[in-house]
């Protein structure tokens, strides 16, 4: 098959495959999550299934992962973080960032997902938008009826504020 699709620039065989195969399990949470990214690109609903947590597994899951793998052609899967996830950890996060296209528009998917281990194995226990970062302004605002800062004499709002 040639380089995984979850980016790591190793072969598809050398990578993602064991783990979808059931071959091998992911020793990391960052690792479940490339086969997790894989398995969506190549349509493998079985082991998305397989490595999904039964506690936050629903009733139509298999049905909702088999839809949305054929309507969308995933192209890339950045890492961005992760927290904790090792070969020693009972929990981890990883927040990515997917590239897909869906009805002929391009897409991203920005997710952190949680992962835990259960009966030994790293599963996919859900997913949350990330946190915005908290804007804090440098300056004072300006107010509406604040002096123009252009030096006009106007009100901001009936000048530069419009």
């Amino acid at each position: 098959m040639g380089l995984c699709p979850c980016g790591s620039s190793s072969s598809f065989s050398d990578c993602c495959e064991p783990f979808i195969n059931k071959i091998r399990q992911p020793e990391t949470a960052e690792q479940c999550m490339r086969a997790r990214y894989t398995a969506y690109a190549l349509g493998k609903v079985d082991y998305l299934v397989f490595s999904h947590d039964p506690a936050t597994r629903s009733t139509g899951l298999r049905d909702a992962i088999r839809k949305w793998a054929r309507r969308a052609e995933f192209r890339r899967l950045r890492i961005v973080h992760t927290t904790d996830g090792t070969a020693s950890d009972q929990t981890g996060r990883v927040q990515f960032e997917a590239d897909y296209v869906e009805a002929n528009e391009q897409k991203t998917l920005t997710e952190v997902s949680s992962f835990r281990r259960h009966e030994g194995r790293w599963v996919y226990s859900k997913g949350t938008a990330p946190k915005a970062a908290t804007v804090t302004r440098s300056t004072k605002k300006i107010g509406r009826n604040d002096p123009c800062p252009c030096g006009s004499g106007k009100k901001y709002k009936k000048c530069c504020g419009c």
